[in-house]
């Protein structure tokens, strides 16, 4: 998955400060245990020694190493045994010495034999999750308080469904999308007037994606596209191989909020259209929302190409209604 440099510096300090108070809380309890029960700094002493009284036994017996050995294991053993009665005697657990890290698996690394630990994986999953949070109020956004009582029932369509109809079918649709997401799913697009609840529920499907573990972007596209711009002009216009681009082409999912709010220049719609032909040829989804609602507007602002990429390889969601703010203020 994804991550930038600054989530995974984060999570690595994390470790760091797991790591550092877990040997530190050890060592103020072994200082205690030493000055209550000395008996135990004393095996502790013999058991750190071992290794010296086993390379002496061979120096001295070379023809009897296994024996030597042997004879020092099942003291080591008993020198154990005695710590630990000790320690159970004196009222702490048999174990009481031993660094008790946040994960065992990893000793608070984050790294195991088999690659990443799955503590790591939750620490970035948690992080990117108050990374959204911080753009976005994601508890404010979730499918249980996205309410179908402000589109109308009495207005049909040329099909014969009312509005609410339609938008009760669009959310059905994102919350099994979201129940199901993975790297694999389809692409959407959310189209329609402003208000009628294409930030909400593209906001509700990061929020179900994130608790999966998957890598979600989330951005206006006018903020993205300045800081993707930014970036390019500051480094010269030279690539870098571990910048915002990288990141938003690998995300699990990438959404892109508001688009055509922008300031358009033939920069900004390359990069859209590099955006989304790469992530379209890697099967990532992307989910778009935009307030322009009439396809000629959007080939005349990005270029036939660019919608034709859209709609010939998105799922299409056509929202409907009166601006939901509108209606809030009036009856509030």
């Amino acid at each position: 998955m994804a991550y930038s440099d600054k989530l995974r510096e984060k999570a690595n300090s994390i470790l760091i400060e797991r790591r550092t108070k877990a040997k530190e809380e050890h060592f103020r309890l072994k200082d205690k245990i030493y000055e209550k029960i000395p008996e135990i700094k004393a095996i502790d002493g013999k058991i750190a020694n071992a290794g010296l009284k086993v390379s002496m036994a061979v120096l001295k017996n070379p023809n009897n190493v296994e024996e030597a050995v042997a004879k020092l294991e099942k003291e080591n053993l008993d020198l154990q045994q005695r710590k630990i009665d000790l320690l159970l005697n004196n009222g702490y657990p048999a174990y009481a010495l031993k660094i008790k890290y946040t994960c065992e698996n990893c000793k608070d690394t984050g790294r195991t034999e088999h690659g990443m630990c799955n503590c790591l994986k939750e620490l970035l999953k948690e992080l990117s999750y108050e990374q959204l949070c911080e753009e976005v109020d994601v508890k404010k956004y979730g499918f249980h308080n996205f309410s179908l009582d402000y589109y109308p029932d009495s207005i049909k369509n040329n099909s014969g469904k009312t509005t609410k109809d339609v938008m009760e079918n669009i959310y059905k649709y994102c919350l099994k999308y979201a129940s199901d997401f993975t790297p694999d799913s389809p692409s959407l697009f959310f189209m329609g007037g402003t208000g009628l609840g294409k930030t909400h529920l593209s906001i509700a499907i990061a929020g179900y994606a994130l608790e999966k573990g998957y890598n979600v972007i989330y951005s206006s596209a006018q903020n993205l596209l300045h800081k993707l711009e930014k970036e390019k002009f500051s480094r010269g216009g030279n690539d870098s191989d571990d910048d915002s681009m990288n990141l938003v082409l690998e995300s699990d999912l990438l959404i892109l909020d508001d688009l055509g709010a922008e300031f358009t220049t033939q920069f900004t719609v390359s990069v859209l259209y590099n955006i989304i032909n790469s992530r379209l040829l890697q099967n990532k989804p992307t989910i778009i929302s935009s307030n322009i609602d009439i396809i000629q507007n959007l080939e005349e602002r990005y270029t036939e190409r660019f919608v034709s990429r859209i709609m010939g390889n998105y799922l299409v969601m056509k929202f409907q209604g009166k601006d939901i703010r509108i209606i809030k203020r009036t009856n509030g």
